[in-house]
């Protein structure tokens, strides 16, 4: 049995008030010290002891060590009887029994339990057994853990419950476990992040069903973890979206996520979606209700931004929701037009052409899409321009007309082009 500890503060001798705990000294583990202050007054006499007194104890504990790590019982039961320290602990606290759970024994965790070593004591960055065998998806080893009285919920380094791990690695039978144990579904660490959230990134339909089968609110806003921004409010349905988990957003809106709730720059589900191509998200979205206008801060839409990444599917599909073919960059002026006569994609500018987009209607500076085309020298936009009713002979603020640009470009085939058709030549 572990050697009984002072109920007081090794340097001041006080006893800790109620709800207060002792702090026990990380080097030897054998002190305790009521605040951080005194521990840093009694340090010049207990250094003196202490690496050694650390030092000795993990040495003693190495065998058994040993034994854990290679999942020999005969060994960890042999060790336990000779007075091994079945809830000791190596310098970063790691003990056997976290050992054990993080490989997966579930006869050599049932043998520590029984020989006493603690059910929920974590290393020293907060990470406990249950953690570690969730994290592993090591469920037979999880149900042992949770018979002995682990706690479902105690979060690793206040960041991360074991739900959470075992929801970002996709464990189902880890994750029903933990559920039917109580683990909290909504609760989150420091960070925010909720088991859902975690679920709906990776696509696991399965953890999502069961979350939302024991009453994850699919609308809940936590905080991301780089995605789409870091340390910014998020929901599933925009992780999910932006994924690409096309059935993870189909479970999220049928269990009544907002389709439209937006990052606070302005982004919706829908711009992620329309922004990364996911067609079929696009279209789930706008079944569920999703404003096809909306704008982003920077001006854009999600018509504008699915014509800038040349995505013809999801420009047909907006198009054919109502999208606004005229609406303009807030910002800057440009119409999804001029920004498909700068890519060059020559679907899409017909596209939106067929859908009644303005040929000339200008952007803040003057310029039209026909000049955005004689500039990269792009023929096959300029003659669907053209042919589209586009004004050869616009001019920009500055007095520019396509042709100039052309030729500024050194494009001497699109200018003389531009010339011929000015001068009523048709081809």
């Amino acid at each position: 049995m572990p050697a009984q500890q002072d109920p007081y503060c090794f340097k001041c001798r006080q006893y800790p008030s109620a709800g207060d705990k002792l702090r026990k000294c990380a080097g030897c583990r054998a002190v305790r010290f009521c605040s951080v202050a005194c521990q840093a007054a009694d340090w010049p006499q207990h250094k003196l002891v202490c690496r050694s007194f650390g030092a000795a104890r993990t040495q003693a504990l190495l065998p058994l060590m040993a034994a854990v790590v290679r999942g020999n019982e005969a060994a960890v039961r042999a060790l336990l009887q000779e007075g091994a320290n079945a809830d000791g602990a190596l310098d970063d606290g790691r003990t056997p029994l976290i050992t054990a759970a993080q490989k997966g024994y579930v006869a050599v965790t049932s043998l520590l339990l029984d020989a006493g070593a603690r059910v929920d004591r974590a290393m020293l960055n907060g990470c406990t057994a249950l953690f570690m065998a969730a994290e592993g998806g090591h469920e037979p080893v999880l149900a042992v853990l949770l018979r002995a009285g682990a706690e479902p919920d105690k979060a690793y380094k206040d960041v991360r419950t074991p739900l959470c791990q075992a929801a970002q690695e996709q464990h189902v039978a880890v994750v029903r476990a933990l559920i039917k144990a109580g683990a909290d579904v909504s609760k989150t660490g420091d960070n925010g992040v909720t088991p859902l959230f975690l679920a709906a990134a990776n696509g696991n339909t399965a953890v999502i069903s069961a979350l939302l089968e024991a009453g994850a609110d699919a609308s809940t806003v936590t905080i991301g973890d780089g995605r789409p921004g870091d340390g910014e409010p998020v929901t599933a349905l925009i992780i999910a979206s932006q994924s690409g988990r096309d059935a993870a957003v189909a479970m999220l809106l049928e269990a009544g996520a907002e389709a439209d709730w937006a990052l606070p720059d302005g982004r919706t589900a829908l711009f992620l979606a329309a922004q990364e191509g996911r067609v079929s998200i696009v279209l789930r979205l706008i079944g569920a209700g999703a404003k096809v206008d909306t704008e982003y801060n920077t001006g854009s839409t999600p018509l504008l931004q699915a014509a800038q990444n040349e995505h013809e599917a999801v420009v047909a599909v907006l198009l054919g929701a109502g999208a606004d073919v005229n609406k303009t960059n807030s910002v800057n002026g440009c119409t999804a037009l001029f920004i498909a006569a700068i890519t060059g994609n020559l679907a899409v500018v017909n596209a939106l052409l067929e859908a009644g987009a303005m040929v000339d209607k200008a952007e803040n500076g003057g310029l039209s899409p026909l000049f955005m085309a004689a500039d990269h020298g792009d023929m096959a936009v300029l003659m669907a321009l053209l042919k589209a009713g586009a004004r050869v002979d616009k001019t920009s603020h500055d007095g520019q007309t396509p042709i100039t640009f052309a030729m500024d470009a050194g494009h001497q085939g699109i200018a003389a082009a531009l010339r011929r058709w000015k001068a009523g030549e048709r081809c």
